[in-house]
């Protein structure tokens, strides 16, 4: 992400009335440092915590989440590319989190995917869940002569 990149993102943000949590890490901007404008900081007072860190995981479980939004990366929910203009970026989180048709669609799509990775993991017969078993059966088992079976 390039500095302009980085501002324009901010004030994406900042213009889409939200609560935030923007975790902006010290490698973020390539080749300089992670500067935001004071503007930014006293518009986003109040609704808006930044954190050089975060466990992603334990954000992403809580329940007051609404997006995950990010400039790049196969970790994300949605891709704003590489032209970063904050208009973009505040129509894509209003988008989402607005009580419109696009909006509603992504996030039943969202609880469906869930939904199919809790079972794919958790229940018997999940592809996961199986996977895993056959890998630990593997790993306690004595060696053997002969490769043992192939993971589905």
């Amino acid at each position: 992400m390039t500095s302009e990149h980085l501002v324009e993102f901010a004030w994406g943000l900042a213009n889409c009335g939200y609560d935030f949590l923007w975790v902006v890490r010290n490698d973020l901007v390539q080749g300089d440092a992670a500067v935001l404008p004071p503007e930014f900081l006293e518009a986003t007072k109040g609704r808006c915590f930044l954190a050089s860190w975060c466990e992603q995981e334990a954000v992403l479980r809580h329940e007051t989440v609404g997006i995950f939004l990010t400039h790049y990366g196969w970790n994300s929910m949605m891709e704003v590319g590489d032209d970063v203009r904050r208009e973009v970026v505040e129509e894509r989180i209003r988008e989402v989190m607005g009580g419109g048709e696009v909006g509603r669609e992504m996030r039943r799509k969202a609880m469906e995917w869930k939904e199919i990775a809790v079972r794919a993991t958790t229940q018997p017969g999940g592809r996961s869940l199986a996977n895993l078993e056959v890998l630990l059966k593997n790993i306690r088992a004595p060696p053997l002569d002969h490769p043992s079976p192939a993971i589905m």
